[in-house]
């Protein structure tokens, strides 16, 4: 259970909420803005808060207790980090005094409210009391004239004694930047009038009017001034006129001369001279809020040496890492005797684990890996995966676990991949680095990202799960075979329309290739079958494709299909078990020989640009699409040709012969 707090209330004056902890390291993260319901009506809408920053998370951010602590060697080295935080949860019994009852921050985010009786609009309180929540309509009109006091009567004549809830306005506006505010109400109700007098204003929502229920349909309309009715469709107006620059923020804004103003209210300040172009936003609109998130999976330090368990814990832990990994060899030999001293630590062990790993993660330095193309290092990084599911030996104790049959035992899918490993045991770490609004972010991009905090901390939240997977690693010769016969035609459509599509949102180019579209596809179908054999739910299995698109040193062609769990005992078994030849072989016959028919065939074999931007290619929901979480690339970049084929256009399936056979 989570607790929102907020330093600006008195000691022990909170409300208790509840939230998911991976959704606070996720899509409902910092900067994010969550309706919370009523706890007793969950039917209800109760607050619309927004997380803040992870300055106010603990008393001192730099110094967080080891309970909430997570330590990921090659994530740290990766994202420039001491370590990760999990968000702390609310313990009300806890033996430690310091993590008892902590507590989350959060802010109101809209402060436009509005009675949804009287329709009087109300600007509350940034913090997260209760009191200012209620529709104060007698307070607020209790100098004024009858006239308007009519025009409130609902709330002001009720006798039930019952008090009106305040409900969050719907909209709000922000920035490319990632800045965030309210709607300027009492600008537009008064735009071509001189007698804006802010704060004095009454302002009265009208909602509906003849039936019309639309966003468009709702008035709003200064009473004490008794000004005119407006809606807000100037604001969606797109500009026509040939000789408005591009970037001007529009009709709406240009009415009353409204600029974005920098707000980032899950900081507490503002950014000046930001001129950014601004959007009026529905509050829960999906481009409100963009999370950067980067996973790993965790590798442990596996060698020809067995080294105890305190020696690969101490190496692991981060402080100490920290301290002797750019050592020299003889400040390493002070450091490594006075820690051994009184110990069962064994010196030259431990000194030889630590080059071990200095070996096996530190290949290049970050100074290095960060003047190299942003896509290049994610490649990098996730080669360490592929070769070390492929080529390193585990034991029962690691965090990662494997076995693998030998291929001949699958027969036919010898011819189309070299290993099938069952990964056991898996942990795979998920941080949360930044969000953005309007557009995604990605690394090299031109779109922009905010950050979690004021200054850069020593951490960033994140969350762990453990879980299974089966990893493929794809025939490189059959692949090479394969693509020389297959039909670049569509491919070429489709990276056409990618790159548009990224252009617009101020993306960078990626070029795509026909074996991660044959990776990709493969991995949905499969996907689809497991949920279909195990009864898992179609947002449980997750991929992580193993695919070099920039890097032609380290050849990867494999992906890794997986499940997790938040508990610490991780998964059941099941898809593990799935991949043992005498399930796996009838499983991927089925998931390839499904391909060769959709609903919406003919029409989905043959369209060569669908979906998202127009961005895949004879595929749709019918028959390669899975849960937008499950995929890498929200269900983009998808071919069912190249699984099966396709003789119209002469293009060669991966998998045409185990059809036939």
């Amino acid at each position: 259970m989570f607790v929102i707090k907020n330093k600006k209330i008195q000691k022990g004056n909170f409300v208790s909420m509840k939230i998911r902890r991976s959704q606070v390291a996720s899509i409902y993260g910092v900067g994010s803005i969550y309706q919370f319901k009523d706890i007793k009506n969950r039917n209800s809408e109760y607050e619309s808060l927004m997380l803040a920053s992870i300055d106010e998370w603990f008393p001192n951010p730099d110094e967080v207790h080891p309970a909430w602590t997570i330590n990921e060697p090659r994530l740290q080295s990766y994202l420039n980090k001491e370590f990760f935080v999990i968000p702390p949860d609310y313990r009300t019994n806890a033996e430690n005094y310091k993590i008892r009852n902590q507590k989350l921050p959060y802010v109101r985010f809209p402060r436009w409210h509005r009675c949804p009786s009287c329709g009087l609009m109300q600007k509350v309180g940034r913090l997260t009391d209760t009191e200012s929540l209620v529709c104060n309509a007698k307070e607020v009109l209790k100098d004024e004239n009858s006239t308007v006091k009519n025009l409130f009567k609902t709330c002001l004549n009720k006798k039930d004694g019952v008090e009106r809830k305040l409900i969050p306005v719907r909209f709000l506006v922000a920035c490319e930047h990632g800045h965030i505010d309210d709607f300027p109400f009492e600008e537009w109700v008064h735009v071509g009038s001189k007698k804006l007098n802010s704060g004095k204003c009454i302002i009265k929502s009208f909602g509906g009017r003849g039936g019309n229920s639309s966003l468009l349909g709702l008035k709003f309309k200064c009473v004490k001034c008794n000004g005119r009715e407006v809606d807000i469709s100037r604001f969606f107006e797109k500009n026509i006129n040939s000789e408005v620059k591009k970037d001007d923020l529009g009709p709406g804004f240009r009415d009353i001369n409204h600029s974005c103003t920098g707000n980032r209210p899950w900081i507490g300040d503002n950014e000046s001279n930001c001129k950014a172009k601004q959007k009026v936003l529905l509050r829960g609109a999906s481009n409100v809020y963009y999370p950067t998130l980067k996973s790993s999976i965790f590798i442990p330090i596996i060698t020809n040496d067995k080294f105890s368990k305190e020696i690969i814990h101490k190496i692991n832990n981060e402080a100490f890492w920290n301290s002797v990994k750019d050592k020299s060899e003889d400040s390493l030999n002070d450091i490594l005797e006075a820690v051994t001293a009184g110990t069962n630590i064994d010196f030259k062990i431990l000194k030889k684990a630590i080059i071990k790993k200095k070996e096996g993660f530190l290949n290049k330095t970050q100074a290095e890996l960060d003047e190299e193309n942003p896509q290049k290092k994610d490649e990098e990084y996730k080669y360490q995966e592929y070769d070390f599911i492929i080529n390193k030996t585990t034991t029962d104790d690691d965090e990662l676990v494997k076995h693998q049959f030998n291929i001949s035992e699958y027969k036919e899918l010898e011819n189309y991949f070299s290993n099938i490993i069952l990964i056991d045991k898996l942990k795979e770490t998920r941080v949360h680095t930044g969000f953005s609004r309007l557009n995604p972010f990605e690394d090299g991009s031109g779109s922009f990202k905010q950050h979690l905090s004021e200054r850069p901390r020593k951490w960033l939240p994140a969350t762990v799960v453990n879980g299974e997977g089966i990893f493929f690693e794809f025939n490189a010769e059959k692949i090479t075979k394969w693509d020389e016969s297959f039909n670049d035609q569509k491919l070429d459509i489709l990276n056409k329309n990618y790159n548009k599509f990224r252009k617009q949102r101020k993306l960078h180019e990626r070029q795509i290739n026909s074996k991660f579209l044959l990776i990709h596809t493969f991995s949905h179908l499969l996907m689809n079958r497991l949920c279909f054999n195990c009864g898992y739910s179609s947002a449980a299995l997750r991929e992580r494709i193993y695919c070099n698109l920039y890097d032609d040193k380290n050849e990867m062609e494999g992906v890794l299909i997986y499940t997790s769990a938040g508990d610490a005992e991780g998964t059941l078994g099941g898809l593990v078990r799935e991949g043992e030849p005498q399930n796996l072989r009838k499983i991927v016959y089925e998931a390839v020989s499904k391909a060769l028919n959709c609903s919406y065939d003919p029409i989905c074999i043959q369209t060569k640009s669908q979906g998202l931007g127009g961005t895949n290619s004879s595929s749709c929901h019918a028959c390669t699409f899975v849960s937008e979480t499950s995929c890498e690339e929200n269900n983009q970049l998808l071919d069912r040709t190249t699984i099966i084929g396709d003789n119209k256009n002469k293009s060669s399936g991966f998998f045409s012969n185990l059809l036939d056979d």
